[in-house]
C-alpha cells in the first residue's frame, strides 16, 4: 500500500513540474493590461493574437494589436480578476473591467468572463464567452444619445464611435464631457 501512494505521490510530482502556470499568465496578462505595457504584453503573447466575441475570431498580428491597445489604454482601464478557473490548456477568467468610457456607457464597471487559450507557453487567443454585469439597454442608448448629439452639435468629432485609434479615444473622450457640461448646465 505504501509503495502505491510513494508512486502516486511520485507522478504527480512530474506531472506537475512539467505543466506551465497558466493561472500566474492569466494574472500578469491583466497586469499588462492595466499597465497599458507593450512590451509585457509582448512577451506573453505568440506572434499573433486571436480576439474572439460569440465564437468568431479575428487574427491580429501584434503590430495590429498595439493599435487597439493605444486606443483602450486612453480611456485609462482598470481590469480586476474576480476569478480564475484553470483547464489543461485554457484559463477562465472572470473580470471586473473600468474607464471612463464604461463608466459614462454603461453606469458601473462590466463583469464578464474570457477564456484564455494558450500555445507553446504563450496566448493564442482571448475570447470574450460570457457577459455577467453588462445593461445592454442603457448601453446603446446612452451611446446613441451622445452620437446623436455630437453629430449636431459637434461634428467637427462626428464619428469618434467608429474611429478606435489613440484620437478616436480622444475624440470619444472629449464626446462625453462636452455633452456631460451641456447636461450641468
Amino acid at each position: 500500500m505504501k509503495s502505491i501512494a510513494s508512486i502516486l505521490l511520485c507522478l504527480i510530482i512530474l506531472t506537475s513540474c512539467g505543466r506551465v502556470n497558466y493561472e500566474k499568465q492569466a494574472t500578469d496578462f491583466y497586469q499588462a493590461m492595466n499597465a497599458s505595457s507593450l512590451s509585457q504584453l509582448e512577451l506573453l503573447y505568440s506572434d499573433s493574437v486571436r480576439i474572439g466575441n460569440d465564437g468568431e475570431f479575428i487574427t491580429y498580428s501584434f503590430e495590429e494589436y498595439q493599435h487597439w491597445l493605444s486606443w483602450d489604454s486612453t480611456f485609462h482601464p482598470t481590469y480586476k480578476v474576480l476569478e480564475i478557473e484553470m483547464r489543461e490548456d485554457f484559463a477562465e477568467v472572470t473580470i471586473s473591467k473600468e474607464c471612463n468610457r464604461i463608466l459614462y456607457l454603461n453606469g458601473e464597471p462590466t463583469v464578464y468572463k474570457e477564456k484564455l487559450t494558450f500555445k507553446d507557453k504563450r496566448i493564442q487567443s482571448v475570447e470574450s464567452t460570457e457577459l455577467i454585469l453588462f445593461n445592454t439597454e442603457k448601453w446603446v442608448s446612452r451611446r446613441d444619445t451622445l452620437v446623436d448629439w455630437i453629430a449636431e452639435n459637434e461634428p467637427k468629432l462626428d464619428g469618434f464611435i467608429f474611429d478606435q485609434t489613440k484620437q478616436g479615444a480622444i475624440n470619444y473622450l472629449k464626446a462625453i464631457e462636452l455633452y456631460e457640461a451641456k447636461i450641468m448646465k
